[in-house]
């Protein structure tokens, strides 16, 4: 028979559920459980999903993992992934940075190569055939290890807490 859930979308198309699987509350974090449940008693799962058929739900996209820059949506993980190819990068994560006139902008945190230099040049450049340029990263911060979890999982609230807001001076002018 399954587990019922009853799905249905927040103003930001974020899945929200309700049903015999969600949690009542996070343990002794109030906070947070005011933050993801709303009036009606719904968990919000942070995730983008559509409903097919009213059966069925397909997971496309993590909601706290994208960008919003400039009213466009995007996907955090289709840009580590192509930054990720680049030979001097042994690991990266991008992140959303506040921007007052933007919303977001991109930032890359990347862990060089040992006895390799980065740039956001070098970056961007390597990035102009795979990614449309609203995509590139507009600020980088090196860094020596990342911040994982015990599944190995970056931890990118850790890596925003030491980065300076991005202003339009960081990224001559804003436009990239």
């Amino acid at each position: 028979m399954g587990t019922q859930i009853h799905p249905k979308y927040d103003e930001s198309a974020s899945l929200v559920v309700d049903g015999t699987i969600r949690i009542a509350e996070y343990f002794r974090q109030p906070d947070l459980t005011d933050d993801r449940f709303d009036d009606e008693g719904y968990f919000s799962t942070g995730d983008f999903s559509r409903s097919e058929d009213d059966r069925f739900v397909s997971f496309f996209l993590q909601k706290k993992d994208v960008i919003i820059r400039g009213g466009y949506t995007i996907s955090a993980t289709e840009v580590e992934n192509v930054v990720l190819e680049h030979p001097d990068v042994a690991d990266a994560a991008i992140v959303g940075m506040p921007n007052e006139d933007l919303g977001e902008r991109i930032c890359l945190i990347a862990v060089p190569v040992e006895g390799c230099d980065l740039s956001l040049e070098d970056i961007t450049d390597a990035l102009e055939a795979d990614l449309a340029n609203s995509k590139h990263p507009e600020h980088i911060e090196i860094v020596e290890t990342m911040p994982r979890n015990f599944v190995g999982k970056i931890r990118k609230t850790e890596l925003c807490e030491d980065i300076p807001e991005i202003t339009d001076a960081d990224t001559d002018g804003g436009e990239v």
